[in-house]
C-alpha cells in the first residue's frame, strides 16, 4: 500500500491540475467561446476565402469584385454559402520603398555615414576577456553586406589574449549557398596577429557585394582555447557606419568543417560568441563617398520622403473610401509588406475560427487573380 506522503503527493498533483482547469475556465477569453449559444449565433459558410492584398491594391480589389468575386456574391445559390476577405495589413511602412533594407521588408537602409578608408573589426572582443565555452563544433554568428565591403583579415578569439594552445579554424560562409568562402587556421605556433581579444590573419582580399548574406564560424574550441557565450564579456560590434547589418541570429553545428544549420535567435543585437571575427572596409569607386555625394544623398532620401508621405495619404483616402463603401475587407494589426504576409495570414485564420463556422477555407492573392 502506499504510503501517507506518496498519497499526500498524489492528492497535491490533484488539487494543482484542477487548479489549472479552473483558471482556464475562470478566463474571459475562454469564458467567452464557451457562452451557450456563442458558437451556433455564427455566421455559417461553407467556403471562407481570405485574398492577401496590398494596401494600394485598389485596382486589383476593385477587378476581382467586378469579375468572380462580385459574381459569387450575387448568385443566388453561393452568397450566402461564401464570404471573401481582402486581408489587408492596418499599417503602412513609412519608409520610401528605394531607401529600405530590401523591397521585402520595413526596415531603413542602414549606410548613413560610413567609415571610409580604415579597416574595421565587425565583432570586437576587448584584450584579456576569458571565456568558458568549450564547445568544439561550429559556432556562427550572421551579418548583412549594405554597401559592398573587402574582407581582409579573418579573426579567432583568444581566451585571456594569451597565446594558444591547440589549433582553431575560422570559416566565412555564403549563408544562403551555405558555401565557404574564406577561411584561416591558427596554431599554436601561427597564432596570428593579436588585436584586442582575437587574433587576426590575412587572406585574399575577397570583395562582398551589397545584399550578401554571410555567416563568420569558428570551431574546435576546447578547455584549453574556450570560446566564450556571454555577450556581456564583449566588446559589441561594428557596423562602419551601416556598411553591414548584423542579424540576431546565432548558430552551432555539430560536423566541423560543415556550415552550422541550427539557429538560435537573439533578442538583442550584439556579439553572442566571442569565437570568429573579420576586418573589413568599404569598397569604395572614386568620389563615391565625397562630402557632396553624401550631402546630395541625404537631400534625395529627404524627397522621397515628403513624395512617399504624399502617395501614403492618397492610399489612406482610397482605403477608407473602400471601407466606406464595401463590407469585404479584413484590416489586420501588421505593417503591410511582403515579409508580414505570413502574419496576415495567421490573422486571417484567428479572424476565420473566431467570428465564423465554415467548412473550408481558401487562402488566395490578388495578385494571382487578376
Amino acid at each position: 500500500m502506499p504510503g501517507r506522503w506518496q498519497v499526500f503527493v498524489v492528492l497535491l498533483s490533484i488539487a494543482w491540475q484542477l487548479n489549472l482547469i479552473s483558471e482556464f475556465l475562470t478566463n474571459e477569453d475562454v469564458t467567452g467561446r464557451l457562452e451557450k449559444g456563442h458558437v451556433s449565433a455564427l455566421p455559417s459558410y461553407d467556403v471562407v476565402i481570405g485574398v492577401l492584398s496590398a494596401r494600394g491594391n485598389h485596382e486589383q480589389r476593385e477587378a476581382l469584385r467586378e469579375t468572380w468575386a462580385g459574381n459569387i456574391l450575387k448568385h443566388p445559390f453561393l452568397q450566402n454559402r461564401v464570404i471573401i476577405k481582402f486581408i489587408v495589413g492596418d499599417q503602412p511602412c513609412p519608409i520610401p520603398p528605394q531607401d529600405r533594407l530590401d523591397r521585402y521588408s520595413c526596415e531603413p537602409d542602414a549606410l548613413v555615414d560610413p567609415v571610409l578608408d580604415q579597416d574595421i573589426i565587425a565583432y570586437r572582443v576587448p584584450n584579456g576577456a576569458v571565456g568558458f565555452h568549450t564547445y568544439q563544433g561550429p559556432l556562427g554568428m550572421d551579418f548583412r553586406v549594405n554597401f559592398p565591403v573587402v574582407i581582409t583579415q579573418l579573426g579567432v578569439f583568444d581566451s585571456n589574449s594569451d597565446g594558444l594552445q591547440s589549433g582553431l579554424t575560422v570559416h566565412l560562409y555564403d549563408k544562403i549557398s551555405q558555401e565557404e568562402i574564406l577561411g584561416a587556421s591558427f596554431t599554436p605556433e601561427d597564432p596570428g596577429e593579436l588585436i584586442g581579444g582575437s587574433r587576426f590573419k590575412p587572406v585574399d582580399q575577397f570583395v562582398l557585394p551589397k545584399g550578401f548574406e554571410g555567416s563568420i564560424v569558428a570551431e574546435n574550441f576546447t578547455s584549453s582555447d574556450p570560446s566564450s557565450n556571454d555577450p556581456m564579456m564583449h566588446g559589441g560590434l561594428d557596423n562602419g557606419g551601416g556598411l553591414i547589418s548584423f542579424h540576431r541570429v546565432s548558430r552551432f553545428g555539430v560536423e566541423q568543417g560543415v556550415f552550422p544549420e541550427h539557429e538560435e535567435r537573439v533578442y538583442e543585437e550584439n556579439n553572442q560568441y566571442g569565437a570568429g571575427t573579420f576586418l573589413y572596409r568599404a569598397h569604395v569607386t572614386d568620389g563615391e563617398f565625397s562630402k557632396q555625394k553624401l550631402e546630395e544623398r541625404r537631400k534625395d532620401v529627404e524627397e522621397r520622403k515628403d513624395m512617399w508621405h504624399a502617395v501614403l495619404l492618397r492610399e489612406e483616402k482610397e482605403l477608407q473610401r473602400e471601407l466606406r463603401m464595401y463590407d469585404d475587407i479584413l484590416m489586420v494589426n501588421v505593417i503591410d509588406v511582403y515579409r508580414n504576409l505570413p502574419k496576415k495570414l495567421l490573422k486571417f485564420y484567428s479572424w476565420t475560427v473566431t467570428n465564423t463556422r465554415f467548412n473550408f477555407t481558401l487562402k488566395t492573392d490578388d495578385g494571382l487573380l487578376c
